[in-house]
This record gives C-alpha cells, structure tokens and sequence, in this order.
C-alpha cells in the first residue's frame, strides 16, 4: 500500500535500562548560566549573587549600598550592563546603568575615559 511507513529495524541495539547517569548537581551560577544561554535572563537568580561574597572579599560594593554614597564619590563596582548610551547631545559622555542583584548604578563616562578604556579592550 502507498503512503504507509514500514517500522524499519534499528541498526544499534537499545538497552532500555531505567539506570540514570549519575551526573553532579549544577550549583546556583551554573544554573544562571545555562539559563542565560539559553534565554538571555534566569528566573533562579541573578549571575552576580553567586558571586557576593567573593565580590564583597574583593571589597566591591553591591547597587543597594552603591545608592547610599554621597553623588560624585570614586568607587569601584561590578555590574552587568543593561543600558548604554551616547546621544549626540551629550559631548561624546557615555551614560551606563548596571545591574547587580541589589538594583541598579548609573554611570557616567567622560570622553577621554571612555575612549582610554575602549582602546584598552582593543588590545585585550
């Protein structure tokens, strides 16, 4: 008959075994991970709360306490990039907001700054 599939034979035995691979456990960052490979965001958490306590080791603030400092202070933090810009009207300023998984830090960036670090990623 025409039309019908004829169930073929495998050319490798199947063993169907209900013994699973023991694999190990993914920890939180691996989650976030394949998450964000995946999707470009997690439901898990964010990448960055794996990390506090090494980033806080490392003396590196979170958003939360960032937002408590007097505006114009100097301080080194790590975020995720959420937003850049650079309108036309802003003298070559770069405006950033970064993330963590306390809030968010905006960010300006003088011209010559922006311009040594680029290069600096150039080279990198």
């Amino acid at each position: 008959m025409r039309g019908l599939v004829r169930e073929k034979p495998a050319s490798l035995p199947i063993e169907h075994d209900d013994v699973l691979p023991d694999f190990a456990p993914l920890g939180d960052l691996e989650n976030i991970e394949w998450d964000y490979r995946a999707s470009s965001h997690s439901t898990r958490g964010h990448p960055l709360a794996p990390l506090r306590d090494v980033l806080r080791a490392q003396g590196l603030p979170d958003a939360r306490t960032v937002s408590t400092l007097e505006d114009g202070r100097r301080v080194r933090y790590a975020g995720l990039v959420i937003c850049r810009q650079r309108p036309g009207t802003a003298g070559g300023v770069t405006f950033m907001t970064l993330e963590d998984e306390t809030g968010f830090v905006n960010v300006v960036i003088w011209t010559h700054v922006f311009d040594a670090y680029v290069r600096a990623w150039a080279r990198a």
